[in-house]
């Protein structure tokens, strides 16, 4: 089921003031970087419908959360995932697995192969919770990959999502480094980093972090968690319009403005540019 819609075709010669202010084109889909996702919190299909045919160019992939899938029938889920990949968005099965992964036995590969009989295109391989040696998190990486399915793992949650305790340090830059770069190699296709003991739940974000994992893993391996506005505003500010980013859908509209220069805070407002060759521009 594939909207056709506006704002789902590839065609941008009909956008609104297109003649009045130019602005910077998003590469067009199948994008490699500057990906936008967004959090699934039992979003119904009629709610995804509305947010693809206003603003499906701009949306890469959706993410369920909190286990969702589990508390819904199977045949909506199928129609949801259905319906965002007839709209060339991917649909990932969120942090389910981690838990799945508790369950033990074979658990996670019969949740990887029902993931993808129900239409799901990415798994998201997260341990942030479960203690999990890292070598079972790359074979599980390679069971993902196997399955022909992409595999998104999520590093640097510093300490469960129980019990927060902000007086908790950050996250280690050389642990999480080495993570990304064994996930990497074991076929990861991006790798998330959970903003929590990065962004969030720390006396100051850790910004040296960030830094230090964009030069060593490369800007469009990384996708970043940003729950709020100061944060994606940051990663924009800081690493331009191409960060990939994953926000709630409140924020999808703050986002893009900022992305493409139509909009922002006190200092991105007017600022974001681009340079894009291929596209003429």
């Amino acid at each position: 089921m594939k909207d056709k819609t506006m704002a789902n075709d590839n065609s941008r010669s009909e956008l609104a003031f297109a003649s009045v202010l130019p602005i910077v084109e998003p590469w067009p889909k199948p994008r490699k970087t500057g990906l936008t996702e967004l959090r699934d919190k039992a979003i119904s299909l009629r709610q995804l419908q509305d947010i693809v045919e206003v603003m499906g160019y701009y949306v890469d992939s959706v993410k369920w959360t909190s286990g969702g899938q589990r508390l819904v029938s199977a045949e909506l889920v199928k129609a949801k995932n259905a319906y965002l990949r007839g709209n060339g968005i991917d649909v990932s099965s969120g942090g389910f697995l981690e838990r799945v992964l508790l369950a033990g036995g074979t658990a996670p590969r019969r949740f990887i192969e029902e993931a993808k009989t129900l239409g799901f295109t990415t798994i998201e391989v997260s341990s942030g919770s479960a203690i999990l040696p890292l070598s079972d998190k790359l074979d599980l990486i390679r069971a993902v990959v196997d399955a022909g399915l992409k595999a998104k793992p999520e590093v640097a949650m510093a300490y469960s999502p129980v019990g927060r305790n902000p007086e908790i340090p950050p996250a280690n830059v050389d642990i999480i480094i080495d993570e990304c770069e064994k996930c990497l190699e074991a076929g990861a296709w991006k790798i998330t980093i959970e903003e929590d003991g990065v962004f969030r739940y720390v006396k100051e974000p850790a910004y040296d972090l960030v830094y230090k994992l964009v030069r060593t893993i490369g800007l469009d391996r990384l996708m970043f968690e940003a729950s709020d506005n100061a944060t994606f505003n940051w990663l924009i500010r800081t690493f331009g319009c191409d960060v990939n980013i994953f926000v709630d859908p409140s924020d999808l509209m703050a986002l893009t403005g900022l992305r493409t220069g139509v909009w922002g805070r006190e200092d991105t407002w007017g600022r974001v540019a681009g340079f894009r060759t291929e596209m003429g521009q």
